[in-house]
């Protein structure tokens, strides 16, 4: 008799790994389409293909699609509250980096930037990548573990319960 072979993965990795598949997919798109066009062009040349990915300037629109996106997650997933403000901070400074680098648009579409713009611009690109794969899953993980939420909100409160208690006690003596 066969048996089948099943492995149980948690609810928020299967529903985090469809959620950035998809996004992969659709906000990757000038990428794919890159590499369709030199395949259907110059056939299987790996540095034709090389240099239809290597496009700073797309790289740098993904970036800010990637933030944005993240910054949605957060905004919907739940309480928007200061545990998220790195990000804020993260956010601002990135977009303002990433406003600052647009202005140098002809230079990264025509590959005549130097190494080191070229350099923050990827670097920007995978952090923002990061971010939003960490958000996406921490979002799921949240979404489907309500106890740990409840959990701290309950410990915080019994601790401002005890901090008011020991304070009447030491204010009434």
């Amino acid at each position: 008799m066969k048996e089948k072979f099943k492995i149980n993965i948690p609810k928020y990795i299967s529903d985090g790994l469809e959620s950035v598949f998809w996004n992969f997919l659709g906000n990757l798109i000038p990428v794919w389409m890159g590499v369709v066009i030199s395949i259907s062009d110059n056939g299987f040349s790996l540095s034709k293909i090389y240099s239809s990915i290597h496009q700073p300037f797309t790289f740098l629109i993904l970036s800010a699609s990637f933030l944005t996106t993240t910054l949605y997650i957060l905004r919907k997933g739940s309480k928007f509250s200061e545990s998220n403000s790195f990000f804020h901070y993260l956010y601002f400074v990135l977009l303002l980096i990433i406003g600052f680098l647009i202005s140098k648009k002809s230079g990264l579409e025509n590959l005549t930037a130097n190494f080191e713009t070229k350099l923050l611009v990827y670097i920007i690109f995978i952090v923002s990548i990061i971010l939003y794969i960490y958000y996406q899953f921490r979002h799921f993980y949240r979404l489907y573990n309500p106890k740990m939420v409840e959990e701290r909100e309950n410990q915080q409160g019994d601790l401002e319960d005890e901090f008011d208690r020991l304070n009447n006690q030491s204010n009434g003596r």
